[in-house]
């Protein structure tokens, strides 16, 4: 048997017994991140989260343009009951909670 091939066989070969090399540790690899984070603006957003990650009331009130409803309500909810468009307002309340 040509040297290369001796080489490859016994370095793909299991052994078992006492002849058994000691297992190696498990690698453990991180899962990736999520591309979307737990504090992403979605249509189901209430606006009590929005102050849960300290968006500030009165910035809140100001991107409406009204006071602050229910914190229970979604801002989709809102914004569709009120004439907004949630696709406008998403981004500038995701703005603020990236702040």
């Amino acid at each position: 048997m040509p040297p290369e091939r001796l080489a490859f066989v016994e370095s793909h070969t299991l052994l078992a017994g006492e002849n058994a090399p000691a297992p190696e540790a498990a690698t453990v690899t991180p899962a990736p991140a999520p591309t979307e984070s737990a504090t992403t603006v979605k249509g189901k957003t209430t606006f009590g989260e929005l102050l849960d990650w300290g968006v500030p009331q009165a910035v809140i009130e100001k991107l409406i343009g009204a006071p602050l409803p229910d914190p229970a309500m979604t801002v989709k909810d809102y914004a569709t009951a009120n004439g907004l468009d949630f696709e406008t307002l998403r981004p500038a309340l995701q703005a603020e909670v990236d702040n």
